[in-house]
């Protein structure tokens, strides 16, 4: 199944509607990746985006994919972390998202908040390389959640030239450090 954004998830907890979606998708062996899912408060970006980061979200999951198991369906939940392709609205205490460097998304997008909008993306702010540990485990915690709330497994979204974290740190045009080459920082995302 297309790896798409429902953003039907009302304040970051899956529903009971996604229960039925997924339902109604799954078939015998047929494997299904979910939405994009947050790692924590500060990957979000869109409105309405489920996360795996509390124990009520992963609870509300287990209806989820319980659906999908009852279909015979494999379901991988796509892990997700927005980096620069966030708003301060979505951060807690208004700060800047984080990103591998001070570059903001084009200003040809804009993006939606909880406030509003369109607005501008704002710029984020980069990353200190001794910040990067903890992110990764951010994203080791994300993926035991999701085993925990009846995943089979996950895959971690990181499409190439998007603003998300991951892949601001590979794609040269996201990234404007002078702390190390891309292959000494993509090895510290090795998990």
């Amino acid at each position: 199944m297309c790896l798409v954004a429902h953003c039907r998830a009302p304040n970051n907890i899956p529903s009971p509607q996604m229960a039925v979606y997924y339902g109604q998708r799954a078939t015998p062996g047929g494997l299904i990746i979910s939405e994009a899912t947050a790692i924590t408060p500060e990957g979000q970006g869109y409105p309405q985006v489920p996360g795996i980061h509390t124990a009520e979200q992963v609870e509300a999951w287990k209806p989820v994919t319980q659906a999908v198991k009852d279909k015979g369906g494999i379901f991988l939940c796509q892990l997700w972390h927005v980096g620069r392709a966030s708003h301060e609205d979505y951060q807690p205490g208004g700060a800047p998202p984080v990103s591998a460097s001070a570059i903001p998304v084009s200003e040809a997008f804009e993006v939606y908040t909880p406030k509003g909008g369109p607005f501008k993306y704002p710029t984020p702010r980069a990353l200190e390389t001794s910040e990067i540990p903890a992110i990764v485990r951010l994203y080791a915690e994300a993926a035991k959640n999701a085993i925990a709330a009846g995943f089979d497994g996950i895959e971690v979204r990181s499409g190439f030239g998007a603003a998300y974290i991951k892949s601001g740190i590979a794609v040269p045009s996201h990234k404007a450090r002078r702390d190390g080459p891309v292959n000494k920082w993509c090895f510290q995302w090795v998990m």
